[in-house]
């Protein structure tokens, strides 16, 4: 092994849904990306790369650990990676680089939503950055484009620059000062920028003017597997909007090609900056995407899918001297080859438990073994647990081979024949033997690996946690008493009173309520009448049970991710059924409510709903209070007498989606309740703690 200080250095470079057919060099004559054309004119291509599970967090898991989806657990987006893996970025730090990591992470967040949450956002400083502890200028997950942010080590959002500033802009200037200051020591190092672009939203105000302008009077040609009606096999996002067409993908491709033009130009900065430090003799740079993208093709829109438009990536590697300009290989790489191909390249030990191939010598123009083909997972849909959209594949040099769980449908592909991928040939006699091999390779490449292709809820059941992956099909474990911790120190649980609503002086046409908790929120208040309270002097709103609410958006709440918390409400019920306060939806949340008379405190985690109903109606005026603490026991209480219990699955594990609405449960409902569970009667006091709480 080489000392440090002798070996190159190492810049990755990834966008974001870029597609190997909208390159220049592969071929498109509408792409405008000349530099990296020349990167491809001054290295090799890999002429077959796939991205393995084309999707954004599970390729990024199998990037950094060098494993399959199914050997990672990142089964589907929005989930948390346990840091339980020996990846790139250690053994990178572990060989005397000095690391950098710009852009993208994708591995933190474990709440589809609330992406702008800091404690989304962030990536604290530690395990969960896998072994990349140098420079540290990222975020978990977004993609608008202008006036963004990132997070260095601190729970701050850090703005790119001044207004109208365009996040690949800024996050090349980031990057070239990285390479300015590494130019200045002897030290390797190894950068890793993670661009944004050019995911959509493809709406004309997510790109620059500039080069937006340069596409648009372009009118892009469909390809002959174009379709507007939707591929039954696709999720959510897969489907076909309404409306979709012609027009609809000219107008998309007009953002895309110009967020890429502009992706172009700055890999040209960078390459500029490199040269400029003279680092570029000794420096290994690699181009690539994490996944393509189908727009309309095979009636799709989006990844997740084995056609040739979501898995074919650009994957170009530069190393002067060393690589040949303008070679080609044609071996299988996917993504779980991409570590031990660097670690290979950079003379660094591959760890035991990566499962890819190096193919570092295909890229020296060195003889070598190669895979036979490509194994592909998809795991479920993009984001949400959901059932019926699995698959596997296997694609080698030449063909195609799938099969879907849900009707185990089979398909055969001849890429090079057929690359539009129109005509399947599982069913014909000429390539039964082509079928045959490569169904007996993906059965064998599937029980290598322990993958026994359940539905995607199944996943979710047996492999995490409140969506923190705890296992895998090799076994893993994740310490969620050291993830608490972590989240602890960054991210201190707020105590005290977080809702305090009362009636007192308001006035009878006011539009909004003063919460006179520190937060002073303000709810959104939908009629209702001020009537006396239960003591003379009190005030009270009363609500018909038909339109009348107050409401509060999501975004305003407070966060009762695993707080203990207490709801109190003094109010007086006129029907037997009805919503005091709710906040959340189907997913997570909580609700003080009425069934048939009787007080009730329900609260929902991982959509499973655990409720504490007293057995007795109350008359009159009462004082309820609902309480959920850290383990998940909940608690009713009736006039300060504890009126019966239940058991969540745990705390409340993320922040609820939906809002916060006195007198009806608006959006999707916490409780099992037909309707918006509006309320009739009158409500004199909320209030919502988080904390220690003695109920009097």
């Amino acid at each position: 092994m080489t000392e440090p200080r002798d070996r190159p250095n190492l810049i990755y470079l990834f966008a974001d849904q870029l597609r190997y057919f909208s390159c220049g060099y592969a071929g498109d004559k509408l792409a405008r990306t000349p530099n990296i054309d020349r990167l491809r004119a001054e290295g090799v291509s890999f002429s077959n790369a796939v991205s393995g599970h084309p999707v954004c967090a599970p390729y990024r898991a199998s990037l950094f650990t060098g494993k399959y989806t199914t050997s990672t657990g990142m089964v589907i987006n929005e989930l948390r990676l346990s840091p339980e893996h020996e990846c790139l970025g250690h053994v990178l730090t572990r060989g005397g680089y000095r690391t950098g990591y710009i852009g993208k992470w994708h591995l933190w967040a474990n709440e589809l939503g609330h992406h702008y949450d800091d404690r989304n956002g962030f990536t604290p400083p530690g395990p969960y950055r896998l072994g990349f502890d140098g420079l540290w200028a990222a975020y978990n997950f977004h993609h608008v484009y202008h006036d963004a942010f990132y997070y260095a080590d601190t729970p701050e959002k850090v703005p790119y620059g001044p207004k109208g500033t365009y996040e690949p802009d800024a996050q090349t200037d980031l990057a070239i000062g990285f390479l300015k200051d590494a130019a200045k020591k002897k030290q390797p190092f190894a950068l890793f920028v993670s661009y944004g672009t050019p995911h959509d939203p493809w709406n004309p105000g997510n790109a620059p003017e500039k080069e937006l302008a340069a596409f648009a009077d372009v009118d892009f040609p469909l390809p002959p597997n174009f379709s507007t009606r939707s591929d039954p096999y696709g999720d959510g996002w897969a489907r076909l909007p309404g409306g979709f067409g012609r027009e609809m993908v000219n107008a998309w491709k007009r953002t895309y090609y110009a967020q890429t033009a502009n992706l172009d130009r700055n890999i040209g900065r960078l390459l500029k900056a490199l040269a400029d430090a003279g680092l570029a003799e000794n420096t290994v740079v690699v181009f690539t995407s994490d996944h393509g993208e189908m727009f309309g093709a095979q009636g799709r829109h989006a990844k997740n899918i084995f056609y040739e438009e979501a898995v074919r990536v650009p994957f170009l590697v530069r190393w002067p001297g060393r690589i040949g300009a303008g070679s080609t290989s044609d071996a299988c790489l996917n993504t779980v080859d991409i570590l031990p191909t660097l670690l290979g390249l950079l003379d660094l030990p591959t760890p035991k438990a990566a499962e890819g191939d190096s193919l570092a010598h295909c890229a020296l123009g060195k003889p070598g073994p190669e895979p036979p083909a490509a194994f592909l997972q998809c795991t479920g849909t993009t984001a949400a647990w959901s059932d019926g959209h699995e698959w596997r594949a296997v694609r080698d040099k030449r063909f195609t081979y799938a099969i879907y769980r849900r009707d185990k449908s089979e398909l055969l592909f001849d890429h090079q024949a057929d690359p539009y991928q129109q005509k399947n040939l599982i069913d014909d006699p000429r390539h039964a033997a082509d079928a045959d091999r490569l169904r007996t390779l993906l059965k064998a490449k599937m029980a290598e690996l322990n993958d026994e292709f359940p539905p995607c809820t199944w996943y979710r059941e047996h492999w995490t946690k409140d969506r923190n992956i705890v296992r895998t099909a090799r076994g893993g474990s994740h310490d969620l008493d050291q993830l608490d911790r972590i989240i602890a120190k960054h991210f201190p649980r707020p105590t005290g009173v977080q809702l305090d609503v009362r009636f007192a002086g308001l006035a009878d046409d006011a539009k909004a309520v003063a919460d006179a908790s520190p937060a002073q929120r303000k709810l959104t208040r939908h009629g209702g009448k001020l009537v006396e309270g239960s003591t003379a002097g009190a005030r009270a709103m009363q609500l018909d049970g038909k339109a009348n609410f107050l409401d509060l958006p999501a975004e305003a709440c407070p966060d009762p991710t695993g707080a203990r918390i207490t709801v109190l409400a003094k109010t007086r019920a006129d029907r037997p059924d009805g919503v005091v306060l709710a906040h959340g939806g189907n997913k997570a949340g909580y609700v003080l409510h009425f069934i048939e008379g009787r007080p009730a405190f329900t609260v929902r985690v991982g959509g499973n709903p655990a409720a504490a109903v007293a057995k007795d109606k109350v008359p009159g005026w009462v004082r309820l209070a609902g309480q959920i603490d850290d383990n998940g026991r909940v608690k009713l209480y009736v006039d300060g007498n504890l009126a019966a219990r239940a058991k969540a699955r745990g705390p409340i594990p993320i922040k609820p989606q939906d809002g916060l609405q006195i007198g009806c449960d608006g959006l999707s409902n916490v409780g099992d309740y037909s309707g918006d569970g509006h309320f009739t009667g009158a409500v004199e006091s909320v209030k919502i703690m988080f904390g220690a709480c003695e109920i009097e």
